[in-house]
């Protein structure tokens, strides 16, 4: 089978390699349709390695070169035995995270956090392909009418379901959103449809700020507009919640700077570099700073395939760019990596 394999920072290959193996017990091979391109996908190209495993991976034993891609919608080949409810040519979606299951983090429901985790095209072969092979408790089923591009869009929105509800978030909140990538407008996305209708979405870039007035955002403003007049407040306070989605290094210190007293901030974006911090703000107004990975497998994945196959968000209208497997790198990696990744959202490969 073709297949996306990272080699190294900058060299990333289409290449034949063996078909996903036949799946063996409490295993499913699917058959890849989308695959979307991710800002880790991406750092692994121009910065890594980062996460990706270069050496053998404790959890997995794999390492690179790697087939990358993590954010998958398929439908089922065929299961292995001990699969239940699932059948060929069902369509699903593909949770990609792997933990332990014996560690503390485990055994406390937050495998984000156990120390052996990994991923699908990080330490295990990834949706960069035309199948991959994975555990069955991993695949998401959805409902037959969801379009599987849209579906594949499930991971981006689990970020956003899990930060919400790190954040703490009530439907009276007032919610500024930093950042109007795919996680930002997911997280609008997210917030509107839990109830929250005054939600500002800040982004330098005119076109991402047009899709959030599109996704129902209440204000879309530049960094350089006030966020707390989009988000009127009797006594002139800030935003009750802000989440950072920038993953640029002074993107934390101003999302501190915007909540009000007593506000919670969540941060999802994470920087490639440091940067300082003053952090008697967050002391002498005692915001409540929380940091958000990716997604647990049952509360934020299957939340996030579950508002997809309702229709309560619009993942459709997040993707800018669909493109075949043969063109992956020059018109998708690569692209990002350039000077008109700000004409791209999200970008979705189809390898089939």
């Amino acid at each position: 089978m073709r297949a996306l394999r990272w080699h190294g920072r900058r060299d990333v290959r289409l290449e034949d390699v063996d078909d996903a193996p036949v799946p063996g017990p409490d295993e499913v091979r699917v058959a890849v349709e989308w695959c979307g391109i991710c800002g880790t996908d991406l750092e692994e190209y121009t910065d890594g390695p980062i996460i990706i495993a270069t050496e053998p991976h404790p959890l997995t034993g794999l390492q690179a070169p790697m087939i990358i891609g993590h954010e998958v919608s398929g439908r089922v080949r065929d299961v292995g035995d001990g699969v239940d409810g699932l059948e060929p040519g069902q369509l699903v979606a593909i949770d990609g995270l792997l933990s332990c299951g014996r560690c503390r983090a485990c055994r406390e429901h937050t495998p984000v956090l156990c120390p052996r985790w990994a991923s699908i095209g990080m330490a295990l072969p990834g949706g960069l392909a035309e199948q991959l092979t994975v555990p069955a408790h991993l695949v998401v089923p959805a409902s037959a009418e969801v379009a599987s591009d849209e579906l594949a869009l499930a991971e981006p929105l689990s970020v956003a379901v899990r930060a919400l509800r790190r954040g703490r978030l009530q439907p009276e909140d007032r919610v500024a959103v930093l950042g109007g990538g795919t996680i930002g407008l997911a997280v609008l996305q997210v917030a509107r449809a839990l109830g929250t209708s005054r939600v500002a979405v800040v982004d330098p870039l005119p076109f991402r700020r047009d899709m959030a007035t599109r996704l129902g955002a209440a204000a879309a403003m530049s960094p350089d507009e006030d966020v707390a007049e989009a988000l009127p407040d009797p006594e002139g306070l800030g935003p009750d919640l802000v989440v950072d989605c920038t993953g640029i290094p002074d993107g934390p210190a101003a999302a501190v700077s915007l909540a009000r007293p007593g506000g919670r901030v969540v941060l999802v974006g994470i920087s490639p570099s440091a940067t300082r911090f003053d952090f008697n703000s967050v002391v002498l107004r005692e915001i409540d700073v929380i940091g958000s990975l990716s997604h647990v497998y049952d509360e934020d994945f299957a939340s996030a395939v579950e508002l997809i196959s309702t229709g309560r968000v619009d993942t459709a209208s997040m993707i800018t760019h669909r493109v075949p497997l043969e063109r992956a790198v020059e018109d998708g990696i690569a692209f990002l990596a350039g000077l008109h990744r700000s004409e791209a959202l999200k970008i979705l490969i189809r390898p089939g």
